[in-house]
């Protein structure tokens, strides 16, 4: 229900003004924590909270030291790190940048992994670049990339490149 009301919106204002929208929406919270005197809303929330309220004083406050620590870094890297490193139920998460690896030739599926979301793009350029090259020597000697181990050279480059590659979370899985 949400999500659509969210797509309506999106939909109502274009793309580019609901993506700044959820910037300003973002920075307006980070321009009211910018000057807050922490310790002092802290003192008034433990002796105003009530005894039975949902939260405890300490966990209000918590909430108030994380939002302004986070208020210290750009609204668009906190979105990538919510899209990618936090599950949220109902919402589709991976944790990092999904990779997949197709044969150019056949477009056939060679291997599909998820990298670090920081994993910076020329990295993983340099890894392609380096699996294609041993593709290329392996051809010029067998004539053929028939038994050329795609997934072992694609595992063996990423590692080189010092870039960690992490499971996919799945939702099921079949033996066949």
């Amino acid at each position: 229900m949400m999500n659509k009301q969210i797509g309506e919106i999106s939909r109502k204002y274009g793309e580019h003004v609901f993506r700044m929208a959820i910037t300003h929406l973002m920075q307006v919270g980070v321009d009211n924590l910018k000057d807050a005197d922490v310790e002092a809303v802290c003192q008034k929330m433990m002796k105003e909270t009530p005894e039975n309220y949902i939260m405890t004083p300490e966990f209000r406050c918590n909430i108030l030291k994380c939002s302004v620590e986070l208020a210290q870094i750009p609204v668009w890297d906190i979105l990538k790190y919510i899209q990618t490193d936090i599950g949220i139920d109902g919402v589709t998460v991976h944790p990092g940048i999904i990779v997949n690896f197709k044969q150019n030739a056949t477009c056939r599926e060679l291997m599909t992994c998820v990298v670090p979301a920081d994993t910076d793009d020329e990295k993983l350029e340099e890894a392609v670049n380096a699996v294609e090259k041993k593709l290329e020597s392996y051809i010029r000697k067998t004539g053929s990339a028939y038994g050329f181990s795609f997934c072992k050279e694609i595992e063996e480059a990423l590692k080189t490149a010092k870039i960690r590659i992490k499971d996919i979370p799945v939702d099921k899985t079949f033996y066949l």
